[in-house]
């Protein structure tokens, strides 16, 4: 009969061969694996080697070819095995390495006997037993015994494969460790018959274990060993790897560690759990059923458990590694949707306009600032060429940018480059600012542009220009002013001094009379001139509004035409407002000015202007948003010119806004007087027709107190003085010369100069020796206030009076500082400046006589100086 060498990892399938096969007379060894088949060969030298394909150490494939390369196995037949669902890969494995006979599993008995008798050329047989017996004895009972023997042994055995194929079964079907591990603890207790089992795995790095499990021991016990230290018996066989079978014939005596509360036992069977790269723990059986030391079949069988446990274990370590990495994942990516959304939320609501194009220049993504920017939809803009949003004049120069742009991709920032112009759905172009950055993708570099519309920006440069043109006309004013009021203030005070030296019948002395009335016209002119410039501030008070207007009317009567008629009408015992009267005359100049621009066309125009008492009520109010219900004066202005459309109508405040060609007007003109009458607290409406023209109407409030009547102003001999010296500096020589006759005229004894380093010279030599001094504020080389300094730090608390003919609030809260009266503005009458020196000098003595005890003589402290005068 045949030498046949069964190689096989599994226990069952060997022990399926070696029942099969050896009752026909066969000598059958066995190997677990590759490196043991071939040394078995070598001792052995089978006539046939039956091996399976998948091993874990060494697959059937590598162990024919090592077979191969022995001595005089170059010719020996060798039958493949393997499982029906890998024929493939049985045959293919089989021609690679020259084998050409297969065996499927799971395979009938006849099947494998008919295969072994083919390739060895044997006929098919019955079974016979190499039973040494007496050809005298009957060899049929020894047949019989034989044969109940070996079923015996293969009932035993289909009780042990049921029992692994039910493992592998629960092995395949659970993920989760704890179980893959009682699994196995059951099966290992049922198939090699022990009283105890149990199976603990490795924690990385901990000395304690990730899981434990036992199976036949009490619950109270197995309550106590949850998790034990990984020591003793356990840590030998799962971290050196070894397998340990011990059995003690005294009861007493443990050959054993095991964890405290573990019951003692006399036989222990251990093995590691561990495939060929990791170490994962251990899996025991303790005190066979039968009190008897566990076999070296016993071996085989824990050993085939604890590779099958190791397997499905790693898998299952896998199987929660590419869960939790799945849950990871799916985090990561409900992450990157959330942060997506956002993203997109933010380009949707982002205030400036966002456009996508690829590299072809065709636009793949707009937002929704941009849809509204050029006026078309997203469907409208998605895959077109980015050329449709550039005016049709530069379309072509564009493109030629945008490749060049491509080829060398580069973020630009806002502002840099030529100014650009983007062109609207309808038609209409609108300059615009854009930054540019590349974005790099799969399809190429695609560009990503941040648009903003600087329209508006643009017109408040343009508003900021005109603004600025404004300022400088009014810094230009101011300078005027000042240097017109000098001018002034020598007429009007030497026409009044010519006045008191002529009768009254004489002829010049109505020429002089005109004079001073036209210097005092052109004094509230300058004035005029300076609120324009900003140099005086607005000065409300409780006002009568009829004398206010009508002689607005009277300065408009010859600048607005010989074709214009105006016509006023104020109802009897008007209500008294609280207004700046100047700010009412500009009021009244724009909406004149206006008018007279919308009736040009008219042969005959008429300006109407009407003031009356009006009650606001609620329905009234709610005709404009700054009308509230009360008690106004009514100011209508109506014209019959061209009138507006309801467009119009609803822009004619905005700053800048006019109808008129470019160059005629600056349009401001209504927003000034809407202004004004915001800080009135007032209102202003309009209502126009086309062709029939407009009416504005104005609403101020009524004042809450009349208009108290003028005291009469004490006569100039009240402000006489008494011989005080007075210090007057002024660089214009004139001012000095006639101020000088005036003071002394008032009664003042006076050292007038107009050079200031001179007068502050002769203050120091004598300081003493004045009671005030009076000086101008702007003169060359040194001001009024530089002049005031020294002479207080020469003689604390001297009165100072600064006059100027430009007053501005900087320099008011400058002579504050020093203590020093306001600044008065020229030109005032002999009697205004009689006034103030008079008050001046008086208060001063006021204040030193507690002091002193006496009549006052000179005045030496500042604080008497500190409040306006």
């Amino acid at each position: 009969m045949a030498k046949i060498l069964i190689v096989d990892d599994d226990p069952a399938s060997r022990l399926l061969y070696v029942s099969l096969l050896s009752p026909f007379g066969h000598k059958v060894v066995e190997a677990r694996d590759g490196e043991e088949g071939l040394i078995t060969a070598q001792s052995f030298s089978p006539t046939l080697v039956i091996s399976d394909i998948l091993m874990p150490t060494m697959n059937g494939y590598e162990f024919v070819s090592r077979l191969r390369q022995l001595p005089a196995f170059e010719n020996v037949p060798v039958i493949f095995q393997s499982a029906s669902f890998l024929n493939h890969e049985t045959h293919t494995l089989g021609r690679a390495c020259g084998v050409s006979e297969f065996i499927s599993k799971p395979c009938e008995p006849q099947e494998v006997l008919g295969t072994v008798n083919r390739i060895l050329g044997l006929k098919p047989q019955p079974p016979s037993l190499k039973t040494t017996f007496d050809e005298n004895n009957d060899p049929v009972p020894m047949l019989i015994d034989a044969f109940y023997e070996k079923g015996r042994q293969l009932d035993s055995l289909s009780v042990r494969l049921g029992a692994l194929l039910e493992l592998g079964l629960n092995l395949a079907r659970s993920s989760d460790p704890q179980r893959l591990l009682e699994h196995a603890v059951n099966a290992a207790r049922k198939i090699i018959g022990a009283n105890y089992a149990g199976a603990g795995t490795l924690t990385n790095g901990d000395a304690r274990m990730r899981f434990f499990v036992t199976c036949g021991i009490a619950e109270l016990a197995a309550a106590t060993l949850n998790q034990p230290e990984l020591s003793g018996t356990f840590r030998e066989i799962a971290l050196e790897g070894r397998a340990i079978r011990n059995f003690s014939h005294d009861a007493e005596a443990q050959l054993v560690t095991l964890p405290a509360g573990h019951p003692n036992v006399r036989g222990f069977l251990g093995v590691p759990v561990q495939t060929s790269s990791h170490r994962y723990g251990f899996i025991y059986v303790a005190d066979k059923l039968s009190d008897a030391a566990f076999s070296q079949e016993d071996v085989r069988f824990l050993t085939t458990i604890a590779a099958k446990l190791a397997v499905a274990y790693e898998s299952a370590l896998r199987h929660l590694e590419i869960q939790e990495r799945t849950a990871t994942l799916e985090f990561e990516v409900a992450q990157r949707k959330q942060a997506e959304e956002r993203f997109r939320l933010l380009v949707e609501t982002a205030p400036t306009g966002i456009l996508i194009c690829d590299a072809q220049g065709r636009i793949t993504e707009a937002n929704a600032q941009l849809q509204k920017m050029f006026g078309y939809g997203r469907q409208e803009l998605v895959g077109q060429a980015i050329e449709i949003l550039v005016p049709e004049q530069h379309r072509g120069s564009h493109e030629g940018r945008r490749s060049a742009y491509t080829k060398s991709p580069q973020t630009r920032p806002m502002g840099v480059g030529m100014e650009l112009r983007g062109r609207r759905k309808d038609g209409t172009t609108f300059p615009l600012e854009i930054s540019l950055g590349p974005l790099l993708t799969s399809e190429g570099t695609w560009i990503s542009s941040t648009i903003v519309d600087i329209s508006e920006r643009k017109k408040l440069e343009q508003q900021l220009q005109v603004s600025q043109r404004l300022e400088a006309v009014g810094q230009l004013a101011a300078g005027i002013a000042h240097d017109f009021n000098n001018i002034l203030t020598a007429i009007t005070g030497n026409a009044k001094l010519a006045l008191e030296t002529i009768a009254p019948h004489e002829p010049a002395h109505s020429s002089l009379m005109e004079i001073e009335k036209a210097s005092l016209r052109a004094t509230q002119l300058v004035r005029q001139i300076l609120t324009f410039g900003r140099q005086e501030a607005p000065k409300r008070q409780v006002i009568k509004l009829a004398p206010v207007v009508e002689e607005a009317l009277k300065l408009l009567r010859t600048g607005l035409g010989a074709g214009i008629e105006i016509r006023s009408h104020f109802v009897p015992e008007l209500p008294d407002v609280f207004a700046d009267s100047t700010q009412i005359h500009q009021i009244m100049m724009n909406l004149a000015t206006n008018a007279a621009v919308a009736m040009a066309k008219k042969s005959a125009g008429l300006l109407e202007i009407n003031a009356e008492s009006v009650t606001v009520d609620d329905s009234l109010a709610r005709t404009s948003p700054e009308l509230h219900e009360g008690h106004y004066v009514r100011l209508s202005v109506r014209d019959n010119g061209d009138g507006m459309d309801k467009a119009t109508m609803t822009r004619i405040f905005e700053p800048f806004y006019t109808t008129k060609p470019k160059g005629e007007g600056t349009g401001l003109g209504l927003s000034v007087v809407h202004g004004i009458m915001k800080t009135h607290g007032g209102a202003i409406t309009v209502y126009s027709e086309l062709g029939k023209g407009t009416v504005f109407q104005l609403y101020l409030p009524a004042a809450e107190q009349a208009v108290k009547e003028a005291r009469p102003q004490p006569a100039v001999a009240d402000w006489q003085g008494h011989g005080e010296h007075i210090l007057y500096i002024d660089d214009e020589k004139p001012l000095v010369f006639l101020m000088t006759r005036i003071l002394t005229r008032l009664g003042y004894k006076v050292t007038g100069c107009n050079e200031p380093e001179k007068a502050i010279k002769l203050f120091a030599e004598a300081p003493d020796g004045f009671d005030a001094v009076v000086t101008d504020l702007s003169m060359p080389g040194m001001s009024g206030i530089d002049i005031a300094r020294q002479l207080l730090q020469i003689r604390p608390g001297i009165p100072i009076l600064v006059a100027s003919g430009c007053i501005r609030p900087a320099d008011n809260e400058e002579v504050r500082r020093l203590g020093l009266p306001d600044l008065i503005l020229k030109p005032d009458t002999v009697e205004q400046m009689g006034e103030i020196l008079h008050r001046v000098l008086d208060k001063s003595k006021q204040i030193q006589a507690p002091e002193q005890g006496s009549p006052p003589a000179k005045v030496r402290g500042r604080s008497a100086f500190s409040s306006k005068a």
